[in-house]
């Protein structure tokens, strides 16, 4: 029986190759496809695990506010924060802007992620135990103007720390000095998506109302 087969695929050369590229190629397609949905599964997790706290505090529906303000619907006080703070058990709080609409400007003046991906606008947090977001290079933003990007949309800007910046904001062309670098999450990456860091005070002005958050970290 061995000889007869063996017979029969050297006599069939071509079919016999052919059915063996048509193996390799089929395990290569579906380690392929193996290797890339676990690869989005960890970025994805790294990016929702690296981002949250252990509690949230997120305004309510405007949905049952309809008579308050817009901005007032969509975001809280500073006071709450303060008021969060004094509760028993509270470590750590502080409040948090995180807005879709910043973005970026590259060395040629073409846009970073026009299609698809978020262009995310963040303030940034002084208390590393609120920050889900680590200094890689230069320095964190600290006056208004300054702002720090993360690493990955950093690669694709073209320019280096310290040059300026031009980032689309809802309120307009905004002219920055990128000042910093940082990773995001554990494994640094953001689906991409690009994330500017600016400083509380300019995040408000921009995204929200001065005195004003988005969320508040716990």
């Amino acid at each position: 029986m061995w000889r007869a087969t063996l017979r029969t695929a050297f006599a069939h050369k071509g079919r016999l190759l052919l059915s063996g590229v048509a193996i390799v190629l089929g395990v290569a397609f579906v380690t392929g496809s193996l290797i890339l949905t676990n690869a989005l599964d960890r970025t994805f997790t790294s990016i929702i695990e690296g981002a949250a706290q252990d509690i949230q505090i997120a305004p309510e529906s405007a949905i049952s506010a309809s008579r308050r303000s817009p901005v007032n619907r969509l975001t809280l006080a500073d006071d709450l924060v303060a008021d969060v703070s004094e509760v028993p058990g509270v470590a750590e709080a502080g409040g948090s802007v995180n807005q879709n609409g910043a973005f970026l400007l590259d060395s040629k003046g073409d846009l970073i992620g026009a299609e698809g991906p978020p262009a995310l606008a963040m303030n940034w947090q002084d208390n590393v135990l609120l920050n889900p977001a680590v200094l890689a290079q230069g320095r964190a933003p600290e006056e208004d103007g300054e702002v720090a990007v993360d690493e990955l949309t950093f690669a694709n800007l073209g320019i280096e720390i310290g040059a300026p910046l031009v980032v689309i904001t809802p309120k307009g062309p905004l002219e920055t000095t990128l000042v910093g670098t940082f990773s995001f999450g554990a494994t640094g990456g953001l689906a991409g998506a690009t994330l500017t860091a600016f400083t509380a005070k300019q995040a408000q002005e921009i995204y929200t109302e001065p005195g004003r958050w988005n969320t508040i970290d716990i």
